[in-house]
Parts: C-alpha cells; sequence; structure tokens
C-alpha cells in the first residue's frame, strides 16, 4: 500500500514533532485527520493513549498513582473543575487546582493518604469557604442534616505542596476534597455554575456532559440555581472567560448545537472514555457506581431556569406537568388514594400510560391497593406465618376474598375461602384456633383425631358421583370495628381432593369467582369478563337448579349480569379454546416473597395449568351453563 505524502511526513516525523503537531489541531480537525486513513488513524491511537491517559496527568501529583484510583473507586470519588476540562482540552493551566468530589465515607482516608503524598492541610487555599477547624466537620453535618439546598457542601478540606512543572520550575499543587450531600455526578450535573465545567473522571473512565459546546464551540452556559455573591460569580467568569471560553448568562442566545431535553451522563451526546485498567478492584463504600444519571436540559421559556442563568440542567420528567399530573403530585397521599380508588381498572391503566410521572403514581397506588398483606391483616395477626401455610400447604384463597382484592372493594358480611388438600387440614385449623378463631361447624375432628373424616373421604374409591368436597371446616370469631359495631369474621377451611386451582376451574359456579391468591401470585382467569364487563357466565351448574338462586341473588346485588344457556347476550364473550392459568388473556400480580420458603406437602405447584373453554355449540355444555371449562383436548 502505497503513503500519501502527508503519511510519509508523518511517519518520518519524530514522535514529539507527530504530537506536537496532533496538539495544534482542534478537536474536531483531530477527529477528522484521524479518520483519513489506516496508518494517520494508527498514529492517531498512539497519541491519543498517551494525551488521554490519566496516569500521565495524575503523575505530575501523586507518587502512588495506582493508589489513588483504587482510593477513587473505594469511595466512590469523582475527579473535575479545571483538572477534568485540562484533560479533556488537552490544555494547561498554571496554578490550577484539583478538586476531588466524594461523599462522607472515606473522606478521611482521601486525607490521610494526601498527607502521606507530602500533601499539608491549607486553609487559606479553600476557595469556598467551607474549611472546619475540627475534626472531621463532615461527619457532623451529614449526622445533623445541616445541608441545605444553599448548602449542600458537607466539607471542604484544602490541601497543597511544592511540585515540579512540566516546564521545570518549582510550583504549588493545590488539590481540593470536597465532601457533598448527595451523588458526586449528581452534585456536578445539578450544582455546578456552568456546562463547561461538567466533566469528570472515575477510577475507570472519564466523561465530558458537555464536549460540543465546551470544546467546539467554547462557550459554557451558566446553569446555578443557587444563590452566590456578586464577587463569587464575577471571579469565575472571569476566569474562564480568561481561558478563552464565551459565558452565556441569563437572555443570551442558545446555540442549535446545544442539545435540549431529556438526556443521560454517557449518551451519545457525552464524550466519553473508558481507561485500559478498567477491571473493578473491590467494592466501593456505597457499592457500585452508576453515573449514568438522567437529566434535563431545560431553557429559559421553561420557567424554571433561576435568574442569572441560561438554562438549567435538572433533573428530569418533572418539569413539563399537566395541570393534572401537578395536582396528584402534590396531593396528599390520602387524596390520591381516593381519587383512584374510585377510577375503574381500564381507566387507571390507561391512565398509567398517560405519561411517565402519571405512570410512576400508578405504580405508587397498585403497590398499596394489591398488596395481599394488608388484606390478610384484616383477619390475622401473624401475616408471614399466614402466607408460609399457604405455600407449605399448597392452599389457595378464593371466592368473595379474591374478588374484593382485584376489585378493590369490600362486601360486608363475606368470609374467607381457604382451598386445600388434605396434607396440612390440621395443621390449618390448629393455628386458625390459634388466631383466635373457634371451629363452628360442630366438627373438631382435626384435633381429637389422626385420620380426620376428610382424609378418610380422600382414600375412599373414587367414583363419578364423589363430592369433589371432602370436607368443610368453618371458623368464626367475634371483631370490634372502627366504628364500633361488632363484626363476625368467618373462615371456611375448604378440603377437596385435587388441586385446588383445578378444582376453581372444573367446580366454581360462574367466571367471576374464578380468581385466587396463592403464596406467591394472585390470578384472575377472566379479568375482562368480570371486572370490565360485570358479566360472570356460568359454567357449572348441577342440578337441581334451586341450589345455584341463592349464589345468583347474591352476585347480581354485586352488579354482576348472570349470563346461563337461556340468555343471549351477543356482545359478551369469553375468550375460547386452550388456555392456561397465568396466560396473557389472565390478570396476574407476583408477590414479593421469601425465596427460602419450604418446600410445600404436595411439591412445587403447577404454575401453568392448562384448561379448554368450550362454548355450547360443541353440545357438551352442561344444561344451564353457558360454556364449559374442562381439561384441555379431549372434548373435540
Amino acid at each position: 500500500m502505497h503513503a500519501s505524502p502527508f503519511e510519509s511526513a508523518l511517519l518520518r516525523l519524530t514522535q514529539d514533532a507527530v504530537f506536537t503537531m496532533f496538539h495544534g489541531f482542534d478537536v474536531l480537525s483531530l477527529f477528522a485527520v484521524a479518520r483519513a486513513s489506516r496508518i494517520v488513524h494508527a498514529i492517531y491511537c498512539i497519541y491519543r493513549r498517551h494525551v488521554w491517559d490519566p496516569d500521565v496527568h495524575y503523575g505530575r501529583w501523586f507518587h502512588d498513582v495506582a493508589y489513588f484510583k483504587e482510593l477513587l473507586h473505594r469511595t466512590s470519588a469523582v475527579v473535575s473543575g479545571s483538572f477534568a476540562l485540562q484533560f479533556f482540552g488537552r490544555l494547561y493551566y498554571p496554578s490550577s487546582d484539583m478538586d476531588i468530589f466524594l461523599r462522607a465515607a472515606g473522606a478521611d482516608d482521601v486525607c490521610s493518604w494526601l498527607r502521606e503524598e507530602g500533601y499539608n492541610s491549607n486553609v487559606d487555599g479553600d476557595e469556598y469557604g467551607e474549611w472546619g477547624a475540627g475534626e472531621s466537620p463532615h461527619y457532623t453535618k451529614a449526622v445533623m442534616n445541616k445541608s441545605s439546598f444553599h448548602d449542600p457542601l458537607l466539607g471542604v478540606y484544602a490541601f497543597q505542596k511544592i511540585g515540579s512543572p512540566p516546564a521545570g520550575q518549582d510550583e504549588t499543587l493545590r488539590i481540593q476534597v470536597i465532601v457533598v450531600d448527595v451523588d458526586p455526578v449528581q452534585h456536578i450535573l445539578f450544582d455546578f455554575h456552568s456546562t463547561g465545567v461538567m466533566n469528570f473522571l472515575t477510577a475507570f473512565e472519564g466523561v465530558s456532559v458537555f464536549p460540543w459546546s465546551t470544546f467546539v464551540d467554547r462557550v459554557s452556559y451558566v446553569s446555578k440555581i443557587r444563590r452566590e455573591s456578586d464577587a463569587r460569580v464575577a471571579g469565575w467568569k472571569k476566569k474562564y472567560e480568561g481561558r478563552g471560553f464565551l459565558v452565556k448568562a441569563g437572555g443570551s442566545e442558545v446555540l442549535q448545537t446545544l442539545e435540549r431535553g431529556s438526556r443521560f451522563v454517557g449518551d451519545r451526546r457525552s464524550w466519553s472514555m473508558v481507561f485500559d485498567d478498567c477491571a473493578p478492584l473491590s467494592r466501593g463504600y456505597y457499592g457500585h457506581q452508576n453515573i449514568h444519571i438522567r437529566f434535563e436540559v431545560l431553557l429559559e421559556d421553561s420557567g424554571v431556569v433561576a435568574h442569572g442563568s441560561c438554562i438549567r440542567v435538572a433533573e428530569p420528567y418533572i418539569w413539563n406537568l399537566s395541570p393534572f399530573e401537578y395536582f396528584l403530585l402534590r396531593a396528599s397521599t390520602s387524596v390520591t388514594c381516593r381519587l383512584l380508588q374510585h377510577v375503574d381498572i381500564l381507566s387507571l391503566v390507561s391512565l398509567s400510560r398517560t405519561s411517565k410521572q402519571l405512570h410512576s403514581v400508578y405504580e405508587w397506588f397498585a403497590e398499596m391497593a394489591w398488596d395481599p398483606s394488608w388484606r390478610y391483616r384484616q383477619w390475622f395477626v401473624h401475616i408471614k406465618a399466614f402466607k408460609r401455610l399457604l405455600r407449605r400447604c399448597n392452599a389457595v384463597v378464593s371466592g368473595s376474598f379474591a374478588l374484593q382484592f382485584f376489585e378493590r372493594r369490600r362486601y360486608v358480611g363475606s368470609d374467607m375461602d381457604i382451598y386445600l388438600r388434605c396434607a396440612g387440614v390440621k395443621e390449618f385449623c390448629v393455628w386458625l384456633k390459634n388466631e383466635g378463631y373457634r371451629n363452628v361447624d360442630g366438627n373438631s375432628s382435626y384435633v381429637r383425631t389422626n385420620f380426620p373424616e376428610d382424609t378418610l373421604r380422600a382414600l375412599a374409591p373414587r367414583n363419578s358421583k364423589r363430592n369433589p368436597l371432602l370436607g368443610v371446616h368453618t371458623f368464626q370469631r367475634m371483631l370490634g370495628s372502627a366504628s364500633g359495631h361488632i363484626e363476625v369474621q368467618r373462615v371456611q377451611v375448604i378440603v377437596v381432593d385435587t388441586d385446588p386451582v383445578e378444582h376453581i376451574l372444573f367446580h366454581f359456579h360462574s367466571t367471576a369467582v374464578m380468581n385466587f391468591l396463592a403464596a406467591d401470585r394472585a390470578v384472575a382467569l377472566f379479568p375482562m369478563n368480570t371486572f370490565v364487563d360485570r358479566v360472570s357466565f356460568i359454567t357449572h351448574a348441577p342440578p337441581p337448579a334451586s341450589n345455584h338462586v341463592v349464589w345468583k341473588r347474591k352476585y347480581r346485588k354485586r352488579g354482576f349480569r348472570i349470563v346461563g344457556d337461556s340468555i343471549s347476550e351477543p356482545e359478551y364473550r369469553a375468550v375460547l379454546g386452550i388456555r392456561y392459568v397465568g396466560d396473557k388473556f389472565c390478570w396476574t400480580m407476583s408477590f414479593r416473597g421469601d425465596s427460602t420458603w419450604e418446600r410445600g406437602y404436595y411439591g412445587v405447584p403447577k404454575p401453568d395449568f392448562a384448561f379448554e373453554v368450550l362454548s355450547s355449540d360443541l353440545g357438551i355444555v352442561d344444561e344451564g351453563c353457558k360454556y364449559k371449562i374442562a381439561e384441555p383436548f379431549v372434548w373435540r
């Protein structure tokens, strides 16, 4: 491959001559030259590794550079200010200092190590005016929560020593350890005075948040939000104007090259460098350091830019709110809960998809509205023990209780139905007795004998006439309500001869009650029909018909339309065909639970139990029913 005259000249020059030439290019020209050819790009890579090597820059300040980077990682600290500006801009500002930003943990480590490196405390060099005379005063401010909006610094410790600069003459090296009350990257974004200084280096990478404005346009947009003295503002403006920046304050025109709107640190508009030795050394005091913080760039027309500033770098998503969003976010929790409690489920889900703010409100409300522990707490004292029993016995809570859970309602006088198999019945009944419930069905065999009646029924031969219910143990207790009335709480432990979910599918009378709560999830099998259409399709109605009058009347009073074979409701239809518990047509909620719970008596419950919804057109639907729910694949 033949080299061009320019490439030949570069290859013949010494490294110092090439570096001097590349130093003379502005950053855009440098990147353009690097893309000219493979040969030039290879030379550029050598230059890049040298000029943007943090070890070279740190070597001017410290003897043990490796330990300094380990300190940065351990304390989640960042190096910013003029040092980071010089690093990215390939510049050298005589007498500029190094600013290290970090949180309270680790400040003493950094200060002690700086003294070992030969630095001495320098009270006069503290330009922030935050130096405390006591020992580690930042701890006092942190513990007593003395930081505030206008005073976010917990402490500033200034150090200095005499070093040798590149020119070979002695100079005073100054370092400021600045302890802040938030993540250091957040402090840089939301508390620095202008965009030109929003650059930083961590232990493993460096980021310039506004590289085009800073290193191409040479513009620094004022974005301060706190009060500062006129002398201090004039001081830093003069300093950066002297370094060749155009400082744009309030009322100045914003160039089109400044990206507006939502962003995050390290996005494609940032200038990010990952250093070669980027393997984490150990876990830091604050865990993994996340620098990819989201923010929003707002102009003066947003109405939230502080006086004297040109833009505002702020937390995202909260500055362009509708009046309704403002109302919800500013209302008390009780008002918000009462309002959302009266919103039907479709409107509630639609509201959650309107904006990120409303989705956050919905998630907060949903976590409370569909919290099973809150429901259980009205019935039992030891909630965790009840959940462990559900898991150990492979039991589920169904009936009116599950319906109320999904509907966010309360039916006065309704009971709690717990469905389970034989194993664990005795344990469940004894636990209910310890919770203050007493057995009212006249059958206390669950205590008196090792083989209660429901167990003996389970051992009997199966036939088509056998009742799927092996036993029902009813418990109740008297409880004083908040209004002063005496309320009767009734719990039914219903023993079935098969998996409780299978019993719900194949033996419950209609679709509206096919909902259940297990130990780790809640499932509604026909949510659209039940909670949106308010329709309940009859699926199991063994004769005589008189047995079904009571429950039909009860669910009609609760607002449901009961649909059987004699009622034509063409506008309401259930999803037909093969389905399974937890499929896309179900409404499933997973609960946060203890993953260390023991294995149940019947092993791990089958999570995706399959079933088939059959229409009356097939001729196998029972009399009085609209659909048949049956085992799949055997009815066609």
